[in-house]
């Protein structure tokens, strides 16, 4: 399969020179699959694809009131990147249980310009490039047996290798916070991360129709981290100023676990109430100059829900309300225009979602869904950053405030979603 996407006409201009801005200028993408039978009790499924991009980089704050769409900077933001990934499947019966080998690859490249600063001057400009490569490796064992007892166990290993090679920063900032001047500021930096995990689960029918599943995993992370900076002097005298390697790691373990009990109402209303634990790993933030780190997120996760069939499974309704409690929430915020790495403290968010997907006709399905999230707040958030006074102006006042109590990023108390497809079946395979 394929897809090409132009955006052709931009949704707004940038002032400073009439240019394009808030578009997306190529999305192109390739994916294939194949299935290998070797055997009857053997599958091997191959899939392989390629995705490029180049989009604008459209600015969190807008400096000109003209168009909603408008700004005004004197650099045209973008960012370019290709990634492709490999993987391969292998599927193999015995009597008692089903054999699964999941391996994959990836490599991804990005590049970016960003105007930090926002403005018409060229106070502040980013440029970032990037490089990933990521292996995972993962070998489960399924019961086959219909019986009581249902059970899955297996083991997991992940290795990727993340730069920025580099992160360079330009502008009239390095004037005013280097003596003598910089012209570029410019950092190298190289996380490896090496993940290890062990996990089973297992189903257990209780009584007719009620069943119980337990689950457990044990989560090990290696994260190692290697970077410099070069800094050249706007005079080019020296010609570069190479600092020392910095070198940095921690490692991290947690068993998480799972406990569900649901109940088969009738053969289409199924009821469930769950508790999970989570687990986030550690990270270096190789975007900072040098990398800064945030500790390992934890979660408790609370949720009852209902998941129904109705007219001949044409019509399918789930619905579910949850609560989560998070520990020592990752967060990155902006200081002097660079991501920084934080743990913010605690949290709670609790909330109700709804999906129904119905096929009105034959391979014509239409999706909708509700998430209702009437509290998303920070328990506990302090110190948390304040805002530079004024912005973009160097040496930054940059205030510690407690943030205890407000809403968190990115949790929208309402969020929407409708969807359609249509496949049509073929000779040759399913277009949809």
């Amino acid at each position: 399969s394929g897809r090409w996407a132009d955006q052709g006409e931009s949704w707004g201009t940038n002032t400073f020179d009439g240019a394009d801005a808030y578009k997306k200028h190529n999305n192109n993408a390739l994916r294939s699959e194949m299935l290998v039978t070797p055997g009857e009790d053997t599958a091997l499924t191959l899939a392989a694809d390629y995705f490029e991009y180049t989009n604008d980089v459209t600015p969190w704050r807008r400096e000109v009131p003209s168009g909603f769409f408008d700004y005004n900077q004197d650099l045209n933001a973008d960012m370019k990147g290709e990634t492709w990934g490999v993987s391969a499947r292998i599927e193999h019966d015995f009597d008692f249980a089903q054999l699964v080998s999941i391996s994959a690859y990836r490599d991804v490249e990005q590049s970016s310009t960003l105007d930090i600063d926002q403005g018409p001057t060229p106070f502040q400009h980013g440029f970032f490039t990037s490089y990933q490569d990521a292996f995972s490796q993962e070998i489960q064992l399924v019961s086959q047996d219909s019986g009581k007892l249902q059970w899955i166990t297996g083991l997991y290993y992940f290795d990727r290798e993340a730069r920025f090679d580099p992160v360079e920063q330009r502008g009239l900032i390095l004037t005013l916070a280097f003596s003598p001047a910089l012209y570029s500021f410019q950092g190298y930096n190289t996380q490896e991360t090496a993940s290890y995990a062990a996990f089973a689960q297992a189903t257990y029918e209780l009584f007719a129709y009620t069943n119980v599943t337990l689950g457990i995993r044990y989560s090990r992370d290696e994260q190692d981290y290697e970077g410099h900076t070069q800094q050249y002097p706007a005079s080019g005298t020296p010609a570069v100023i190479v600092s020392p390697t910095a070198t940095d790691d921690f490692e991290s373990d947690k068993s998480t676990y799972r406990v569900v009990l649901d109940h088969q109402f009738s053969p289409d209303v199924m009821g469930y109430i769950s508790y999970n634990t989570g687990y986030k790993t550690g990270f270096f933030n190789i975007a900072g100059f040098p990398a800064d780190s945030a500790g390992p997120e934890h979660l408790d996760a609370y949720e009852v829900g209902l998941k129904s069939e109705f007219l001949d499974n044409r019509l399918r309704l789930n619905m579910a309300a949850y609560y989560y409690d998070y520990q020592e929430v990752q967060a990155l915020y902006l200081l002097n225009g660079l991501a920084v790495a934080i743990n913010a403290g605690s949290a709670e968010v609790k909330g109700f979602e709804a999906e129904a997907t119905a096929v009105p006709l034959d391979d014509w399905n239409t999706r909708l869904g509700l998430n209702w999230m009437p509290d998303a707040d920070y328990d506990e958030y302090t110190p948390c950053p304040g805002p530079q006074n004024p912005p973009y102006v160097f040496p930054p006042g940059s205030a510690v405030y407690d943030c205890s109590g407000s809403r968190m990023i990115n949790a929208p108390e309402w969020d929407v979603s409708l969807g359609t497809d249509y496949t049509i079946p073929t000779s040759v395979g399913n277009f949809n």
